[in-house]
């Protein structure tokens, strides 16, 4: 299958949905696509290589990278509507069987020009704005629109309940790739690469160190458990969360590391932590399944999370993970405490985090990816 993969980022760069993109377009070319990394570029600058990028987000596969030289690139608002109109109208005189995208603008911009465009997306959209319901309908409606991969089935609902077609939408969860786990190490020798204390109980968040991602609750979760360590590792900038934190003596703040570098810091965790707050879900709509749980699961640590709709698609309480109500702050702190507290515990929900894992790989995801898009294709042809 010859996939064109239209993407509206100026890459390299260090966001989540960059990792998801790359990850993906490597796992399709690893499962026998042939498949075009297609991106914006200022026109006086050269895209980066297929090398360059596998060797920036450590990622194996065989892809192309062509770079469509656009004005404008600048404001996000700008680069992703020039970014969309560029990239669709290179595509106008090419060969392929199909465009992928993640962006909503390139989608519409690749419909409006009449090329076979399947998007993947992990935003709830109809639920979160409301407004976007119009256009969300014209362009799954679309008769060159191919299908909608989601990664949750929480987002995947959001459309159906629009009226979209049950059979244009699939879920096709997120992965981790098992490469990026070795060496495994033990909890000792991870601390100990990473200059963390041997005894003291560690809890880690890794990810993007903002409000947004609820670490405002982690922060006080940290003033009410003071002999816990916590490491948020990510960070980009001096924003709210680090000068909170600078107030709070058990909080460690980590610059944004490498993936391999990453993996050392949650094997050193006694618990691996997703925020325990409704506010990224909720408010921002924009966490839904977040990448961090792949790895968290593969790392084999114990996970505590919020009892949440999207998180409750994969992990259950008290089997993979501990499960608490989210921004009930007395009942947080007490089931953590409890949870550091129980060695049998954390070896159950460890053991079973790690079987469930095996079953979430990229190339795994690549699979159904494939599988849903030849399906797809075939619907589409006289």
């Amino acid at each position: 299958m010859r996939i064109v993969y239209a993407y509206d980022r100026i890459l390299p760069a260090n966001a989540a949905d960059c990792e998801q993109a790359i990850n993906t377009i490597a796992a399709l070319s690893r499962q026998g696509a042939d498949i075009t990394l297609l991106l914006p570029r200022p026109v006086r600058s050269v895209a980066p290589t297929a090398e360059q990028l596998k060797a920036y987000y450590q990622v194996k596969g065989t892809f192309t990278v062509h770079g469509v030289p656009c004005h404008g690139l600048g404001w996000l608002v700008t680069r992703k509507i020039l970014a969309a109109q560029a990239m669709a109208k290179a595509l106008q005189h090419s060969s392929y069987d199909i465009v992928y995208t993640r962006n909503l603008i390139t989608l519409v911009a690749m419909l409006s020009r009449g090329h076979l465009t399947a998007y993947d997306s992990h935003r709830a959209w109809p639920t979160h704005v409301p407004a976007m319901r119009p256009l969300l309908r014209w362009a799954m409606q679309h008769p060159c629109f191919i299908g909608g991969l989601f990664h949750s089935d929480y987002a995947r609902q959001s459309y159906l309940q629009m009226g979209i077609s049950e059979d244009k939408l699939v879920v096709a969860y997120n992965g981790f790739e098992p490469a990026r786990l070795d060496p495994r190490l033990s909890k000792i020798e991870a601390r100990r690469a990473l200059g963390l204390p041997d005894e003291q109980p560690i809890v880690t968040y890794t990810g993007h160190v903002n409000a947004t991602k609820g670490l405002g609750v982690i922060l006080e979760m940290a003033r009410r458990c003071p002999d816990f360590l916590w490491v948020l590792v990510g960070s980009e900038s001096e924003g709210s969360i680090e000068r909170r934190a600078r107030s709070i003596h058990n909080v460690k703040i980590v610059p944004w590391q490498r993936f391999d570098n990453t993996v050392k810091y949650l094997y050193a965790a006694d618990i691996l932590c997703i925020p325990p707050s409704t506010a990224p879900l909720k408010f921002f709509g924009h966490t839904v399944l977040p990448l961090k749980i792949y790895l968290y699961l593969a790392a084999g640590r114990p996970i505590f999370a919020p009892r949440s709709s999207d998180l409750l698609e994969l992990l259950r309480h008290n089997e993979t993970a501990i499960l608490t109500i989210p921004d009930k702050l007395d009942e947080i702190v007490t089931s953590l405490e409890s949870l550091m507290a129980d060695v049998d515990l954390q070896r159950r929900l460890s053991a079973n985090a790690l079987a469930l894992s095996a079953d979430l790989t990229w190339d795994q995801r690549a699979v159904h990816i494939l599988e849903f898009l030849h399906k797809r294709l075939l619907s589409h042809r006289p």
